[in-house]
């Protein structure tokens, strides 16, 4: 099975035993598009790849704040990758020859024990332990476990880990809002945009807004103000190092512990983005693309209901994101009513919650009221 991750067992009929037949489907191949850039984190600690950033970012290029941006990462995408060819080429394949080398070397002390062969040996090994500690820095990236503390070696545990998470996410078969099933790449794929389209499609679009009219103005012209004033390169630099460095990247590829290990390279192309914000430019579809990752809700997937999607925004677009948010913590508490037990901070959600269940619990003794639970698939 370790063989064949993709396999699937389906239990048939028991056609008048009490044991029912199992039949292995063994799925060699998979159809997988073009591999997407993705920012490694152990690039970080070789000493060539400051010098690699600098000279790549440090090229001139002209646009708005926006585009300087985004196509300043998109050449260190391509540069960063062939440095990384040259650099570490294939760590998997660099194992698999370092361990042949050592192997041989071994054989070779051993019928000639000299001070040469013993120092080709050590230094082959020094090699291969470097590279089985990049290795390890990969699976634990891919693995994205935030719980993990550093100890031993555990390369084996994190790649076991992500081979595991692979195999739940796979979808072979999906059954359609027509209620036929399909189990085609290609379908499964379409079937999905079909769905998510459906979902998150802008409704009716409204043209009386009169009813605003009747809430009141909370906001004072100060905080107004503060809200709206350009910020400043360190508020800027305290947001980028407040977010998870370690979180998924999105559409770009670029995490967290770039943008972090990078900062005094990056800074003021970077800053000058958040306020180009500031001051009213619209931001480009290619800062607010998301990745749409569906997570299973259950153990059996059926349809596309039974799982939940998630979108993994750019980094850059979290840190404006962020910004805006550490703005409005400071107004929320006066503008969200005390019934409200969410989106303020020192407010427990659980309240309502708690609340609710103990008011449904009060309900099932009184035969003359009732209650409702309504669902929101397009819940903000």
């Amino acid at each position: 099975m370790k063989l064949l991750p993709e396999s699937e067992v389906q239990h048939l009929i028991r056609q008048g035993s009490d044991h029912a037949p199992l039949q292995l489907i063994c799925n060699t191949c998979q159809e997988i598009g073009i591999k997407p850039f993705r920012f490694l984190n152990f690039w970080t600690k070789h000493q060539g790849f400051m010098n690699q950033v600098e000279q790549s970012w440090g090229e001139e290029v002209r646009g708005s704040p926006f585009a300087i941006v985004q196509t300043k990462l998109k050449r260190l995408k391509s540069d960063l990758s062939k440095w990384s060819k040259e650099t570490f080429g294939n760590i998997f394949q660099k194992i698999a020859t370092l361990e042949y080398v050592i192997k041989m070397k071994e054989i070779q002390l051993e019928v000639s024990p000299t001070e040469a062969n013993r120092a080709d040996l050590n230094k082959a090994n020094a090699e291969l332990k470097r590279y089985l500690k990049i290795e390890e820095e990969y699976w634990k990236q891919k693995a994205g476990m935030r719980w993990f503390k550093e100890g031993e070696r555990n390369t084996k545990f994190f790649h076991s880990y992500v081979k595991g998470r692979r195999k739940k996410l796979i979808i072979s078969e999906i059954t359609t809002r027509q209620g036929n099933k399909i189990t085609s790449t290609q379908n499964i794929g379409e079937e999905a945009v079909g769905v998510f389209h459906a979902q998150f499609k802008e409704g009716q679009e409204i043209e009386d807004y009169s009813l605003l009219q009747n809430i009141p103005n909370l906001i004072k012209a100060e905080q107004n103000e503060e809200m709206e004033r350009l910020p400043t390169e360190d508020e800027v630099k305290k947001v980028v190092f407040s977010l998870n460095g370690d979180s998924a990247s999105g559409l770009d590829g670029f995490s967290g512990q770039f943008f972090q290990s990078c900062w005094n390279i990056i800074r003021e192309d970077i800053t000058n983005m958040v306020r180009a914000f500031f001051c009213g430019q619209e931001l480009p579809r290619y800062i607010t693309h998301t990745n749409l990752t569906l997570i299973p809700k259950k153990e059996s997937i059926g349809t596309f209901g039974d799982l939940r999607p998630i979108s993994l925004s750019t980094f850059v677009n979290k840190i404006i994101s962020k910004v805006v948010q550490e703005r409005m913590v400071i107004v929320l508490p006066e503008i969200i009513s005390t019934n409200q037990t969410g989106f303020v901070r020192g407010r427990s959600i659980t309240e309502n919650v708690l609340l609710g269940n103990n008011q449904g619990y009060s309900h099932k003794r009184q035969a003359t009221q009732c209650c409702s639970k309504t669902r929101h698939d397009k819940g903000i």
